[in-house]
C-alpha cells in the first residue's frame, strides 16, 4: 500500500476497477463524485510539490543576503512556511490512504449493497475533518507568506541603507562628497526575486484554499444524499416488516378456516 500510494489516485489500479464497476451498474453520478475527489487530491498533491520546489528557491536566495540578524530571522520565518505546507501535504497524504482503504472494500461490497455501500466504505466524515485540517494549514501558511513578504522589503531597506552608509565612507576617505537621500530600486536584486516568488507562492495558496472549500462543501452534500439513502433503505425494510406482519394474521385465519373444515 505505501509503494502503490506514492502514485496519483488516478494511476492507481483500484480506481480504474471502481470506475469500470460504476459504469456497469449505470452509476454516474456517483461515478463523478468520486472522480471530483480524486482529481482534488492529485491536483492538491502536485500543487504542494510546486510550492515546496518555489521555497527551495527562496532559501538559495538568503543564503547570498549578508544582513546580519535580519536574514537568520526570515530563514526561520522561511522554514516555518515550509513546515506549515508540508504539515498540509501529510494531512492529504492521509486522505488519500483513507480513500484508497474506502475504495478497495467499496469493490468488494458494491456488488452486494449497491449505491449504499459506496456511502458505507468511503468515510466522507473522516476525509472531511482531514480537509478542515489542510485548509486551516493552508490559511496559516498564506499570512506566513504575507509576512515574508513585508519582513523581506524591510530587509532590503536595511541592506540598502548599509551599503549607502558604507560608499559615504569610502567617499569620505577619498575626499569626495557623501550621497544623500538615496532610494532603493524595489523591482531589482534577490530580495525582489524572493519577495516574487512569496507572492505568487501565496496566490497559489489562496486558491488552494479556496479549492479546499469547494471540496468540503461538495463532502457536505455527499453526506446529506448518504443520509438519504440510508433513510430510504430504512423505509423500506420497515415497509417489509409491516407487511410480513399483515399477512401472519392471514396466515392464522387460513389455518383456523382449514381447522373447522375438517
Amino acid at each position: 500500500m505505501g509503494t502503490s500510494l506514492s502514485l496519483p489516485l488516478r494511476e492507481q489500479e483500484n480506481m480504474e476497477k471502481l470506475f469500470r464497476l460504476l459504469d456497469k451498474q449505470g452509476m454516474q453520478e456517483e461515478k463523478k463524485q468520486v472522480m471530483d475527489l480524486m482529481n482534488y487530491v492529485d491536483g492538491m498533491d502536485e500543487q504542494f510539490g510546486k510550492v515546496l520546489k518555489e521555497l527551495q528557491a527562496v532559501k538559495r536566495h538568503l543564503v547570498k543576503l549578508q544582513d546580519g540578524g535580519r536574514s537568520q530571522s526570515m530563514h526561520r520565518e522561511v522554514r516555518m512556511l515550509d513546515a506549515k505546507i508540508k504539515a498540509a501535504k501529510a494531512e492529504l497524504i492521509d486522505i488519500k490512504n483513507q480513500f484508497m482503504v474506502g475504495i478497495d472494500r467499496a469493490i468488494v461490497e458494491l456488488k452486494e449493497k449497491g449505491t449504499l455501500a459506496l456511502y458505507q466504505t468511503l468515510d466522507f466524515l473522516k476525509i472531511q475533518k482531514g480537509l478542515i485540517g489542510i485548509k486551516n494549514q493552508l490559511y496559516q501558511a498564506t499570512d506566513m507568506a504575507n509576512q515574508g513578504i513585508i519582513n523581506l522589503g524591510n530587509v532590503g531597506d536595511e541592506i540598502h541603507g548599509v551599503k549607502l552608509h558604507l560608499g559615504n565612507i569610502r567617499k569620505a576617505l577619498t575626499g569626495k562628497a557623501a550621497v544623500t537621500g538615496s532610494t532603493r530600486e524595489i523591482e531589482k536584486g534577490a530580495v525582489f526575486r524572493m519577495q516574487k516568488i512569496l507572492s505568487e507562492t501565496m496566490g497559489v495558496l489562496c486558491r488552494l484554499e479556496k479549492r479546499t472549500d469547494r471540496a468540503i462543501q461538495k463532502l457536505d452534500a455527499l453526506k446529506d444524499q448518504a443520509k438519504e439513502i440510508q433513510k430510504a433503505s430504512v423505509r423500506k425494510k420497515l415497509k417489509t416488516i409491516q407487511a410480513r406482519k399483515q399477512e401472519q394474521p392471514d396466515l392464522k385465519v387460513q389455518k383456523r378456516t382449514r381447522a373447522a373444515a375438517r
